[in-house]
């Protein structure tokens, strides 16, 4: 029960129900238009809402700019996966007493150090990321 009205709320603080006219040129309606799908939104009025939330202020993102920070955030992942790799084979070396590679020769402190960086990068990507809409799944 507790779900759903956690859902309902949120549901009804996104509703849309104030409606806004303008009147554009045709001119303007086409770049309108041009931009809308440039920049990968899927409606003229997501975009319009967009770009004058934007500009009032509101912290908001372009369904381009989610995708290219999805697509970062895999490969931060990718890159932290490497350093722990990295990290767990230095230390299985150390522990068996072989030696280890000088070329691969790096302090475990200082991949600490990176792994924390990445994850403080991936958490500011990811909290802009919850806050975007999801993406659906087209209806059949």
């Amino acid at each position: 029960m507790a779900q759903t009205r956690t859902t309902e709320a949120l549901a009804a603080k996104a509703a849309k129900d104030v409606k806004l006219q303008v009147r554009l040129s045709s001119e303007q309606c086409a770049k309108i238009d041009a931009a809308t799908q440039k920049q990968g939104f899927l409606s003229r009025s997501a975009f319009m809402r967009f770009a004058v939330l934007s500009a009032a202020g509101e912290e908001s993102h372009s369904p381009a700019m989610l995708e290219q920070m999805r697509a970062h955030r895999e490969e931060l992942g990718a890159v932290g996966r490497n350093i722990n790799q990295l990290a767990f084979e230095m230390n299985r070396r150390k522990k068996a007493g072989l030696p280890v590679d000088p070329a691969l020769l790096v302090q475990v402190e200082d991949l600490e150090a990176v792994r924390m960086e990445l994850k403080a990068v991936a958490g500011t990507m990811d909290a802009v990321l919850k806050k975007a809409p999801k993406k659906r799944k087209p209806k059949a």
